[in-house]
């Protein structure tokens, strides 16, 4: 048992996963300290850039049944 978590890989994906947990938390740390307004804004250039992108403009592919 041991063996299987020191295998180079498990090490890496535990780094990978921590890694991106602790950025979540952060990100979501940060989001909840910020006051409101700012945050409003935010979220305000944030939707127009994205309504306004191509990403929405790209045709649907419907999948078959």
């Amino acid at each position: 048992m041991a063996r299987i978590y020191n295998a180079k890989k498990v090490i890496e994906l535990e780094i990978a996963g921590f890694r991106i947990m602790s950025g979540l938390v952060e990100d979501f740390v940060a989001a909840a300290l910020t006051p409101k307004d700012v945050r409003d804004k935010e979220h305000k250039k944030y939707w127009s850039y994205y309504l306004n992108s191509s990403v929405l403009k790209m045709p649907v592919r419907r999948m078959k049944k």
